[in-house]
C-alpha cells in the first residue's frame, strides 16, 4: 500500500474531520507523556505536543512521517517519530495513547487483542486509550459500493469502493491526478478497511485489561446514535 499522493494531500482531504472538537474532548486525557499510533501526517500529535504533552507518533508510512517531521519542525514542536507497526510498537510508558480517524479500521479482527494487550501493558495505572473506529454501518451502507470524487485546481481523484460482505471489509481504489504544468501525473493507490462489530471489540477490550469509560458519536462527541458513523472509545488500564 503507497501512501505517496495521499500523503501530500491527506490533511486538505481530511478537511472536514472534526480535529478541532476532538482535540477539546481527548485533552483533558493528556498528561506528561503521550503516543499517538498510525500518526499519518502528525495532526494529533501536533496539536497534543502544542499543549505541552511530550509526544510520539508511529506509522507505517514514510512518505506521511517525511511530511509529519516537516511540520512538526515548521511550529518549532519537538515530537519524535518513528516508522513502526502500531500492532508492534516499541514499548514504553503512556499516560495517553491515542489512535485517531479510523486507524483501527485497518486492522482485521484478529489483530485487534494483541494491539489492545500491547496499549494495556504500555498504559501506566489509569492512563487512557482513546480512539475511534468508523461504524459497520459507514462502512457498508455509506462507503461501501459507492464512487466519491473532488476536483480541484491542482488535483482530481476518484475513489471507488467495494462491499466484501465475507470479509466484514470494505475494499478501496484511489486514482489521483496530479497536475504537473500542463500535464497530469496519476497514481493509484488501495486499501482495505475492516468493520469491527461492537461487542466483539468490547469483549477485546475487557479482555485486554481495559475498562471502557466512555463511546460517545465522532460527529457530535454526544452520545452514539443508531447510525453513527463513527464511535469514539475512551478506556482506562484497570
Amino acid at each position: 500500500m503507497s501512501y505517496d499522493a495521499l500523503s501530500r494531500y491527506y490533511d486538505r482531504l481530511m478537511g472536514d474531520f472534526p480535529y478541532d472538537a476532538y482535540l477539546e474532548y481527548i485533552a483533558p486525557e493528556a498528561h506528561t507523556k503521550g503516543l499517538d499510533l498510525a500518526c499519518g501526517t502528525g495532526k494529533m500529535t501536533r496539536d497534543l505536543a502544542a499543549k505541552g504533552v511530550q509526544m510520539h507518533g508511529v506509522d507505517l508510512s514514510p512518505d506521511m512521517l517525511n511530511l509529519a517531521v516537516r511540520l512538526a519542525r515548521e511550529q518549532g514542536l519537538q515530537i519524535t517519530f518513528g516508522r513502526e507497526d502500531m500492532r508492534r510498537f516499541a514499548p514504553s510508558h503512556y499516560d495517553l495513547i491515542c489512535c485517531v480517524s479510523d486507524g483501527l479500521n485497518y486492522l482485521p479482527d484478529k489483530d485487534l487483542p494483541p494491539l489492545l494487550q500491547r496499549v494495556a501493558s504500555c498504559l501506566n495505572e489509569g492512563g487512557k486509550f482513546v480512539f475511534d473506529v468508523s461504524t459497520p454501518y459507514k462502512l457498508r451502507e455509506v462507503l461501501g459500493d459507492n464512487l466519491f470524487f473532488e476536483d480541484y485546481d491542482d488535483l482530481t481523484y476518484y475513489w471507488q469502493n467495494k462491499w466484501v460482505a465475507k470479509r466484514s471489509a470494505v475494499q478501496m481504489q484511489l486514482t489521483f491526478f496530479e497536475k504537473e504544468g500542463e500535464l497530469y501525473r496519476r497514481s493509484d493507490e488501495t486499501q482495505t478497511q475492516y468493520a469491527h462489530d461492537k461487542d466483539r471489540l468490547n469483549a477485546a477490550i475487557e479482555a485486554a485489561g481495559l475498562q471502557i469509560d466512555n463511546i460517545v458519536d465522532g460527529d457530535t462527541f454526544q452520545r452514539c446514535r443508531s447510525h453513527s458513523l463513527r464511535w469514539v472509545y475512551t478506556v482506562r488500564k484497570r
